[in-house]
C-alpha cells in the first residue's frame, strides 16, 4: 500500500516554530571574542547508529580527526601477530602513526628539572640500584624500539626505581605523585619480561586475521599473563591506549574491559586472544564468572593502579574474587604491585595479605602531596555567585582546555548546562552518563572540540590529557567526598611529566573542615597564601600526618635519590606541542595566571571578601527565576542554611516543619514518648513498607545544605533502606510522575550505635525538588523506633562516613521529549500472539520485561515467544529470576542470585546483555540498587507513570477500571507504562489505551528510546524531522 500523502495538509497547516534556544547570544558573542570556540549541540543521532569502524582504523572522517569517529574504545586497533612473524613483527607504519605521533598524546614538557629535585625513598630488604637511561636497563629490544618511539628519552624517577624492582622479580609498591609516569613504570618492565618467553608462556590463540575467523566457533577462552585492575572507565582505556603502544609489534595482545561498554564486543575481542588485561572490578568478575571467557590460571602479574581510591570504593570482596578466587594462580611466581598517589591503612592491609615480605617500596616525595610545577590559586566566593564567578573566571584568562570539577552528578549537568547556554564549548562527564556519552566527551576534551569538560571526582581520575592547562576547583571536595587526598588527586590533572598548569578553587564559608590541610599544602610548595585563609597557617615548623606507615615494620630505609649516585632524572620525551583549537590561536603553555586576573565576582582579599557582593546581573537572573517559577511551578520552599528539626515524631498527623507525616496503609505505627522523648514505633511485616516525613507539599530546596548532613535519631533495627525523595520538575504533586525521583542508602552502612548520619550529597537527586524523607525496604520483621529526624552541619569526630555506593538510575518516566512507553510485565504464553497481532497493527514497538524462571521453563513456551517478540524489533529486559520481592530478602547473596541468574537466563536464551532492569512490584530500596549497580554496571531501574491497574481490576467485576486509571495517569502527565498481559480482560483494552496514548500527541516506543540510549536502535525513518527537534531541545534543556 502506497503511503499517505500528507503534503497537502502540512501545507495548510501553519509552520511549527523549532524550539527556542536558551543560549545568550550577547554571552556567546563575548565568548567568540575571547577565543573560545562554538559550542557543538549534543548530537544524539550519532549515538543511534552503531560505530562503522574502530578508533583509529580507516581515512579520518571530513573535517574531523580520526580519534573523535564515534567508536567503543575498547575496539581501538592493536598490532596483530601472525604465527610466520619471527621474534620481531614488522612494522605497520599506520598503526604507528596513530600511536606514537597522534596530535594529542600526552609529553613531558620542559619542568622536568622540578621533578628531579623531588626526594625519592627506597626501602626494602634488598634495594634496587636505580636506571640512569633505558638504553642499560636491560630491556628486550622490542621494547626499548617501543620506548624509543613513545619519545621517553630519560626515566622519571618512579620508572628508575621501579623498572630494576620488577625486572629482577620483586613485588613492588610504589607511591607517587599524580602525573609522575607511573604507567609506564609497571608496563615497560613487565612487557620487557614477558616478550622474550610469550611463545612458552601465552596461551593458544586462534588467527584472526583471515577473513573467516567467527569468535563463537573459532575463539579462545582468554588466559591473560598481566591483569592491571584500575577504579574507572576512563583510567581502564586511557591504560590500555599505553598498552597498545608498549606492545607494538611484540606477540602480547592486549584487551580492555570495563562496565557500561558492548559485553558481545569485549567478549568477542577476549576470544580473540589476550595476554595483557586492564579492567574494573565489576566487569572482571563479570566475565570470571563466565568460564568459558577468562581464566585467570596463567596470570604472572597483577597490577593495582590508583589503588587507595579502589579500596575507598568498598571492593574488599570483589578484590578476593579476582586475586584469590575461581582459578587464580597462587603459585610463588605470581608478581603483584599496587599503584598509589596515596598509601593509607587499607592499602597496607591489601599489600601484607598478597605481597611477598622482601617487596620494594619505592616512595617519590611527601605520599600526598603537589609539586611545584602546579601554580595553586585560592579564590572566595559567595555561594550564591559561584556560577557567575566561574564564567567570569574563563573569560578573564586565555582559551585553554579547563577541567572544572564538582562534588555530584546533579551539579555536573547544572554547571555544564550554564556554561553551554553562556556560549562556551563545555561537555560534562559523570556515572550517569552513558558509557558512549562518557567516551564521547572524553574525545570532545581531547581533541579540543569541547576543550571545557565539567566532571566529578571519580568520573576524571588519573585523566590524562595533553594540555591540560587549567583545574578549577566549582566545588571543593568536603570530607565525605575525599578531602584534601582527592584535592590533590583532582588538581594533578594539570602539570602531568614536567609540564605546568594553573588550579584555582573556589572557597566558600562552607569549606573551612578542607582549609587546613589546603593551606600547609600550598605552604609545602611554595604557593601564596591568601588572607582569609591566614587564620588556618600552622604555628612552628610544618608538620604532615603521614598515613602511608605504620608501626608494623614500615620505618623507612633512608633517602636513595639516584642523584647521589650521579643519575639524571631530568625528562622523558620531548618539550609538549602547543594545543590548537581554541579559537584558532596557539596559546601552548604559556599562561601565566596571578590575582590581578581574579574577576570581580571572586575575591581574594580578606578585606573585601566578607562583603555583601551583589551585582545587577544576579538581581536580574533572581527576577528570571522567579518569573520561570510562577510559570513553571509551584515555588520551592527555602531556608536559611543551618541546623533545623524535621521530625519528632509526635501524635500530630503534621511534622515540625508543619507537614504531612504516616505510613503506607500496610506498615503498623504507633505514636509513644518515655523519658527521652516522643518516638513512633514501626512494625513493618513487608519490604514495601513505608514511613515518610514531607519537607514540603511541593518542592524544598536542599541545595545550599548538600555539604550537610542526615541525622536520624533511632533505636531497633537498622535493616531498612532510607530515601530522599524528589518531586517533579513542576513542583506539583497533581502531575505524574509524583514523586518525581528518589535516592536510597543503606541504614545500617551508616549507623553508629543509636545515631545515621548521611551526607545529604550521598542522595543523588536534583536537590532543588526535595520533598520528602522515607524509610522502607524493611527486609526484617524487627521493630524500628524513631525518635527524630534533622539536617545537621556536623558529626561526631570519630564517625566515619562510608563511601556512598552506585545504585543506578531510577526511571518513572521518559527522558525524550513528546515520548510514550509501554513496559509491558509478565504475560500468558497463549495470549502473546494476541498482543503481537495487536502490536503489529498499530506500528508501535514496546518494551517486554521478562522473568528468568519462566524462560527456563520449557513447557511455558516462553523463550519462543520472546525471541519473536525480539525478532520483530521489540526491547527485551530484567524481571529478576523468580519475581520476589527483592528488597525484602534476607541476604545480598540471594539477591545477587535473582539479579544474575534473571540475567543469564535473558542472555543464554535469547542472546539479550541488557542494563534494564523492572524491579517486581516496583519495590525498590538500596541494597536491590547498590547490587544491580555492582552487578550490571550503569543500571536503568524501570519503574512507571502509568498504572493500567490489572492486578486490580483486571479480574474484578469492574475491569472496565483498567482503562479508567490509564487514562488517569496519562492525563496527570504519565509517559511510562506498567502492564500484563496475564488475563484477556486487559488485553481487550490494549487497543484502547494505545489510542489513549496517541490522543496525547506523543509518539509510542520502547523504554531505551524514550530514555535517548544511544545503544537503542534509531527511530523510523518517517520521524527523522521530530528526531532533530528532539536533539536541538535536549543539548539545551535540563
Amino acid at each position: 500500500m502506497d503511503r499517505f500523502n500528507t503534503q497537502e495538509m502540512a501545507a495548510a497547516l501553519p509552520s511549527s516554530e523549532q524550539p527556542k534556544s536558551r543560549m545568550d547570544a550577547e554571552a556567546a558573542a563575548v565568548a567568540r571574542e575571547k577565543g573560545w570556540v562554538e559550542p557543538e549541540k549534543y548530537d544524539y543521532a550519532k549515538y543511534n547508529a552503531p560505530p562503522v569502524k574502530p578508533v583509529g582504523e580507516g581515512p579520518p572522517t571530513e573535517g574531523r580527526p580520526s580519534e573523535s569517529d564515534l567508536a567503543w574504545a575498547s575496539d581501538a586497533r592493536k598490532y596483530e601477530w601472525k604465527e610466520e612473524y619471527g621474534d620481531v613483527g614488522p612494522e605497520d607504519k599506520d598503526l604507528e602513526q596513530m600511536l606514537f605521533r597522534s596530535d594529542f598524546i600526552n609529553r613531558a614538557g620542559v619542568k622536568f628539572e622540578n621533578i628531579k629535585k623531588i626526594k625519592v625513598t627506597a626501602e626494602s630488604t634488598e634495594r634496587p640500584a636505580p636506571i640512569v637511561n633505558f638504553d642499560d636497563a636491560g630491556l628486550h629490544p622490542v621494547m626499548l624500539s617501543n620506548v624509543r618511539l613513545c619519545g621517553y628519552k630519560v626515566p622519571t624517577p618512579i620508572q628508575a626505581y621501579s623498572i630494576p624492582a620488577v625486572l629482577k622479580g620483586h613485588d613492588l609498591i610504589a607511591v607517587a605523585q599524580t602525573g609522575s609516569g607511573k604507567t609506564a613504570a609497571f608496563f615497560i618492565p613487565v612487557l620487557s619480561k614477558l616478550m622474550g618467553k610469550a611463545k612458552k608462556l601465552a596461551a593458544p590463540r586462534p588467527r584472526i586475521t583471515g577473513p573467516d575467523f567467527d569468535s563463537g566457533a573459532h575463539g579462545v577462552v582468554a588466559e591473560p599473563l598481566v591483569v592491571v585492575i584500575v577504579p574507572t572507565r576512563e583510567l581502564a582505556y586511557q591504560i590500555f591506549d599505553e598498552a597498545r603502544r608498549l606492545c607494538y609489534r611484540s606477540m602480547l595482545r592486549p584487551c580492555v574491559v570495563y562496565g557500561g561498554g558492548p559485553v558481545g564486543s569485549q567478549i568477542n575481542e577476549l576470544r580473540k586472544g589476550c595476554d595483557i588485561l586492564i579492567g574494573t572490578p565489576g566487569r572482571l568478575i563479570d566475565f570470571i564468572g563466565k568460564g568459558n571467557v577468562l581464566s585467570m590460571k596463567r596470570v604472572k602479574y597483577t597490577i593495582i593502579d590508583e589503588a587507595d581510591e579502589l579500596l575507598q570504593a568498598d571492593w574488599e570482596q570483589e578484590f578476593a574474587q579476582i586475586l584469590s578466587g575461581a582459578d587464580a594462580n597462587e603459585d610463588a611466581d605470581h608478581c603483584y604491585m599496587m599503584f598509589s598517589a596515596t598509601f593509607n591503612k587499607e592499602c597496607r592491609q591489601l599489600a601484607r595479605k598478597y605481597l611477598a615480605s622482601d617487596h620494594v617500596r619505592i616512595r617519590i616525595g611527601r605520599a600526598g602531596s603537589t609539586h611545584i610545577n602546579i601554580q595553586q590559586q585560592i579564590v572566595y566566593v559567595n555561594v550564591e555567585l559561584k556560577k557567575k564567578c566561574l564564567y567570569d573566571l574563563l573569560l578573564s584568562m586565555p582559551p585553554a582546555r579547563t577541567l572544572i570539577f564538582v562534588n555530584t552528578k546533579a551539579e555536573a549537568d547544572l554547571v555544564d548546562d550554564f556554561l553551554y547556554n553562556k556560549g562556551l564549548p563545555s561537555t560534562s562527564i559523570h556515572s550517569d552518563r552513558t558509557q558512549r556519552e562518557r567516551e564521547d566527551a572524553i574525545r570532545a576534551f581531547r581533541t579540543a572540540e569541547a576543550p571545557i569538560l565539567v566532571a566529578t571526582a571519580v568520573s576524571a581520575r588519573g585523566l590524562d590529557v595533553k594540555n591540560v592547562m587549567h583545574v578549577i576547583n566549582y566545588d571543593l571536595p568536603s570530607a565525605d567526598h575525599g578531602g584534601i587526598d582527592e584535592y590533590v588527586h583532582r588538581i594533578g590533572r594539570t602539570a602531568r611529566i614536567g609540564n605546568e598548569g594553573f588550579a584555582t578553587s573556589l572557597y566558600t564559608d562552607n569549606n573551612s573542615d578542607i582549609a587546613p590541610g589546603m593551606v600547609k599544602l600550598l605552604m609545602e610548595a611554595n604557593q601564596m597564601i591568601p588572607d582569609f585563609l591566614g587564620e588556618f597557617k600552622p604555628e612552628g615548623d610544618l608538620e604532615f600526618h603521614s598515613d602511608d606507615t605504620d608501626a608494623e615494620g614500615e620505618d623507612e630505609m633512608g633517602d636513595t635519590n639516584p642523584e647521589n649516585n650521579g643519575a639524571s632524572h631530568s625528562a622523558s620525551a620531548e618539550p609538549a606541542q602547543s594545543g590548537q583549537g581554541w579559537g584558532g590561536e596557539d596559546w601552548g603553555n604559556d599562561l601565566n595566571f596571578s590575582s590581578s586576573d581574579i574577576p570581580n565576582s571572586c575575591v581574594s582579599s580578606s578585606a573585601i571578601y566578607r562583603r555583601v557582593a551583589v551585582t545587577m546581573a544576579s538581581l536580574l537572573g533572581l527576577a528570571l527565576l522567579l518569573r520561570a517559577s510562577t510559570v513553571w511551578g509551584m515555588m520551592p520552599n527555602r531556608m536559611e542554611k543551618g541546623d533545623f528539626i524535621v521530625d519528632t515524631f509526635d501524635s500530630s498527623p503534621f511534622n515540625d516543619l508543619g507537614f504531612w507525616h504516616g505510613a503506607g496503609e500496610s506498615l503498623a505505627v504507633e505514636y509513644s514518648y518515655d523519658d527521652e522523648s516522643n518516638f513512633v514505633e514501626l512494625s513493618p511485616s513487608d519490604p514495601d513498607d513505608n514511613y515518610h516525613t514531607m519537607l514540603s507539599d511541593s518542592c524544598f530546596d536542599l541545595s545550599d545544605f548538600e555539604d550537610m548532613y542526615l541525622h536520624v535519631s533511632f533505636s531497633g533495627s537498622s535493616k531498612f533502606s532510607i530515601s530522599l525523595y524528589q518531586s517533579n520538575g513542576d513542583c506539583n504533586p497533581d502531575r505524574a510522575p509524583s514523586p518525581g525521583n528518589s535516592d536510597s542508602v543503606e541504614a545500617s552502612r551508616y549507623t553508629v550505635g543509636e545515631d545515621i548520619y548521611v551526607p545529604l550529597s550521598h542522595f543523588y537527586i536534583d536537590p532543588t525538588l526535595a520533598s520528602s524523607i522515607a524509610f522502607h525496604g524493611f527486609y526484617t520483621h524487627e521493630t524500628v523506633y524513631l525518635r527524630s529526624v534533622e539536617i545537621v552541619e556536623e558529626i561526631p569526630d570519630d564517625f566515619e562516613i562510608p563511601p556512598k555506593l552506585p545504585t543506578g538510575t531510577l526511571v518513572l518516566n521518559c527522558k525524550r521529549p513528546d515520548s510514550f512507553a509501554f513496559g509491558i510485565d509478565d504475560g500468558d504464553p497463549q495470549l502473546a500472539q494476541e498482543v503481537m497481532d495487536i502490536l503489529e497493527d498499530e506500528g508501535i514497538k514496546v518494551t517486554f520485561f521478562v522473568v528468568g524462571q519462566g524462560l527456563v521453563d520449557e513447557s511455558t513456551n516462553l523463550t519462543r515467544v520472546y525471541a519473536e517478540m525480539l525478532r520483530r524489533g521489540h526491547q527485551v529486559a530484567l524481571h529478576s529470576y523468580s519475581h520476589p520481592k527483592m528488597e525484602g530478602l534476607w541476604t545480598v547473596n540471594d539477591i545477587d542470585a535473582e539479579i544474575m541468574d534473571g540475567y543469564y537466563a535473558v542472555e543464554d536464551l535469547l542472546g539479550v546483555q541488557s542494563r534494564y532492569f523492572r524491579p517486581p512490584y516496583g519495590t525498590v530500596g538500596a541494597r536491590m540498587r547498590q547490587r544491580l549497580a555492582a552487578l550490571i554496571g550503569d543500571p536503568y531501574i524501570v519503574n512507571w507513570s502509568v498504572d493500567i491497574e490489572d492486578w486490580l481490576w483486571a479480574n474484578s467485576d469492574h475491569p472496565e477500571k483498567q482503562p479508567e486509571a490509564f487514562r488517569r495517569d496519562v492525563n496527570r502527565g504519565g509517559d511510562i507504562v506498567v502492564m500484563h498481559y496475564l488475563t484477556s480482560s486487559t488485553v481487550q483494552y490494549f487497543r484502547e489505551v494505545i489510542q489513549v496514548a496517541r490522543d496525547t500527541g506523543k509518539q509510542i516506543m520502547r523504554v531505551d528510546q524514550c530514555m535517548m540510549d544511544p545503544d537503542a536502535p534509531p527511530l523510523p525513518e518517517e520521524d527523522e524531522t521530530w528526531d532533530m527537534q528532539a536533539q536541538d531541545i535536549l543539548r539545551v534543556g535540563y
